[in-house]
């Protein structure tokens, strides 16, 4: 996978230049696929301080071809389905309260891929990268919304099916969108699954990177 694509990992407003390209082209990938108006998809991530990209580059033309963002929850900083789905199910807030008081807790937001390298197993690299990274912040838990394409992904990195006041699917990120939220536990040891990822960190010294406050 490093040999044919590389990755810059960084907060989002320590790096404008890479936030704004992921933002446009994230942008253009939903609207090659007839998505418009999600409301996670807009750019006032750009500017918090709890963001942290994960941009993935082909090495041949140097383009950005995917990314994923990871949103750390605190008291000041929402996560995005906790202001998505917050004000209509209470629970929701709660329920994120909870995982952050207990390890603390991300949401993985704002996945794309060029649709050009949709079979090259760019998701599921991304979210190794994920879980790994979260790790190194301190971060127990890691929340993803998976549909029926990628829940396959999230169950085989170890995510499992939650639910909030007895409910397991939510429209989210809107209510054109059945979604399943998934937790994965990120202070477990690592997998085979995930020696890729964490040589990935070490190598280009990111144990210095610290969490949001």
């Amino acid at each position: 996978m490093l040999g044919k694509f590389s990755v810059q990992i960084a907060r989002a407003i320590d790096r404008y230049d890479i936030a704004h390209e992921f933002s446009i082209k994230h942008k253009r990938v939903l609207k090659s696929y007839g998505v418009d108006g999600i409301s996670s998809a807009k750019a006032r991530w750009k500017y918090l301080p709890n963001v942290y990209m994960i941009a993935v580059y082909d090495n041949i033309s140097g383009e950005m071809i995917g990314g994923m963002r990871l949103e750390v929850s605190s008291q000041k900083y929402l996560l995005p389905f906790e202001a998505a789905l917050g004000n209509t199910m209470p629970e929701v807030k709660k329920f994120v309260s909870t995982h952050r008081y207990s390890g603390g807790v991300c949401e993985f937001s704002g996945l794309w891929v060029d649709p050009k390298f949709r079979k090259m197993h760019i998701p599921e690299y991304m979210t190794k990268l994920g879980i790994t990274l979260s790790g190194k912040l301190g971060i127990k838990y890691a929340f993803a919304f998976a549909n029926n394409y990628s829940r396959p992904i999230t169950e085989k990195l170890g995510f499992d099916v939650q639910s909030i006041d007895g409910q397991t699917v939510f429209l989210y990120p809107d209510e054109r969108y059945p979604t399943q939220l998934m937790r994965k536990d990120c202070t477990t040891g690592l997998s085979d699954a995930l020696v890729e990822s964490e040589e990935f960190l070490k190598e280009h010294a990111l144990d210095h990177i610290v969490p949001a406050r």
